[in-house]
Formats: C-alpha cells, structure tokens, sequence
C-alpha cells in the first residue's frame, strides 16, 4: 500500500497491518499547521504512524518533523520532491512558444507576459488593481484555480476598467489585444508558464492555501512574485527567495514596484539560480521505485 504526502487513513493502516500488506509513504511532508495539531494528538497518532514500513520524505526538514513525531530515523528516507521530477521531465513535452501563443490567440509584440498561476481572489484583488497603472509594456494571463469563480472576476477587472478577454469566448484562432486574457481551461498552466517572463504564483497571499506549484516555474527559470505564505513547498521556496528568484509582495505598491521596474531584473542568473534549485531536487521518482522493489521482491 502506497500513500502520498501525508493521507494516511487509520483504519486502512489498520486492516493492512493485519493483512501483512507492506505500506510506504512517498513524497511525504508535514505542513506546520498539521505539525502542531499532531504533537497535540500524539498518543493516538504514535500507534498508526509506527505501522508504516518505511517513509520517504520530501526534505530534511520533513525527516526532523517526523522524527519528533517518534518515527525511527532509519525508517525515513529524503528522497526529494516528486513535483521536481514532474517538471523536469515535464518540460520535454511543453509545445513551442510559437504554438502556445497561437493556441492563446495572443500577439506580444515584446511586451512583457505576467501570468497569475492558480490565482484566487486574494491574488486578484492585489494584482488587477495595478494593472492600468502600468502602461503598455504588459500582457497580464490569469489563470485561476477555480474555474467557477470566471464571473468574480469579470467583475473586479470591470470594475478597475482593465480590458480583458476571456480566451474560450475570442477563439484559439483570433488573435486578440485586451490587457488581460483569461485562460479558462484546466490543464494547460505548465505551456503558458513557458512563454511567460513573470509569474504570480496564486495562494501564496493566504496562509491557509499555502501557494502552489512552485515547481514549474522555477524549472523553466522565470522570476516568480507572490505573498509571504508559501507553506505547501517551505524548502524550495525559503531558497528562491534567498536566491533572489522569488520576490514577496504583500501589497498592490510593493507588486507595482516590482513589475515597474523589470528592466533592471537579473534575467539571466534568475534562469541559471531556478532552475538549478529544481533540478537538486530530482531523483524521488527512481528512489520510491527502488523502495517498492524491496517490498515486493
């Protein structure tokens, strides 16, 4: 039995055990809201977590955490994050910036592309506000987490008279020129990313989402902005933002500063810095397949 990150259900734990079915968990990581509510519930906790065979964590950081949650040491392996063997491999498979732009019926022309990645409300208030104020060297794509909220944000960006499109009513082959496209289709962030100079990483604003795939951009070596709270990747974003590829904004002025003053970004060391931080995170894949051989062998 495999479990991912942390979805560990007692009672499957449970009737595996008495079934002597091995059980790994891969990929693991322990979030610091779900730290502190397990120190609190340890007792019981203690029984399940010492019935899985083996852990393999995302970091070092994660080894500690489960350690002080009484899981023996050498029955934890870091194995490293399987979201930076995804995008690693991923970016083999990601259509050519030309054929991107012509699915998105967009025309540049040189202008600088910032795509808020997984937005949500939070995301847009702070973002949509500043978009008029900053001329016309900007093409803004938002693509948002939740396709159900398209109307909300048609609402906001009438309301800041920004002009937008949304791209499933302009058509793939039109080409259009709104400030703002709306990508509303699921499945396809990873090829914007690629023709993208900035990104907004969405969730990142809010400590309760915690932000998302941090994973994608950096691979593709783009400057990344967003809020303080990115608690669902806490390694590989303290790095970025120690390398200067992830900037927190925490309000409108500080984004408008940042987007405003692009011409002095580090394009290339931002490039090299991002994308070798993924890449010394790679190898999860391999050593999980390694694990599970041991079992089943």
């Amino acid at each position: 039995m495999i479990f991912n990150e942390l979805e560990i259900w007692p009672n499957w734990v449970l009737i595996f055990r008495r079934k002597q079915i091995p059980m790994l968990l891969i990929n693991g990581r322990v979030s610091d809201l779900a730290f502190k509510r397990y120190k609190k519930g340890l007792f019981f906790l203690k029984i399940i977590f010492k019935r899985i065979d083996h852990y393999l964590v995302q970091a070092e950081l994660y080894k500690k955490r489960f350690q002080e949650l009484h899981i023996p040491g050498e029955k934890i392996t870091v194995s490293g994050n399987i979201k930076a063997d995804e995008a690693c491999k991923g970016r083999a498979f990601l259509s050519s910036k030309q054929e991107i732009m012509e699915f998105l019926g967009i025309k540049p022309d040189g202008k600088i592309i910032v795509t808020a990645a997984s937005s949500h409300r939070s995301d847009e208030q702070l973002l949509i506000p500043i978009i008029n104020q900053l001329g016309e060297d900007f093409l803004f794509i938002i693509v948002p987490r939740h396709l159900t909220r398209l109307k909300e944000i048609e609402t906001l960006l009438k309301k800041h008279r920004v002009n937008y499109g949304i791209w499933s009513k302009t058509g793939s082959t039109d080409i259009i020129t709104p400030k703002v496209l709306v990508f509303d289709r699921m499945g396809y962030l990873f090829h914007i990313l690629k023709i993208t100079d900035i990104v907004f990483m969405g969730g990142t604003l809010e400590q309760k989402i915690g932000g998302h795939n941090l994973y994608e951009p950096a691979s593709l070596g783009k400057f990344i902005i967003g809020g303080p709270y990115y608690n669902n990747f806490p390694d590989i974003g303290k790095e970025l933002t120690a390398k200067g590829v992830y900037k927190i904004v925490e309000n409108p002025g500080e984004c408008l500063q940042i987007l405003g003053d692009y011409k002095s970004i580090d394009w290339k060391n931002i490039n090299k810095n991002a994308v070798s931080t993924v890449s010394r995170r790679r190898g999860s894949i391999p050593c999980i397949l390694k694990e599970i051989r041991r079992f089943i062998d």
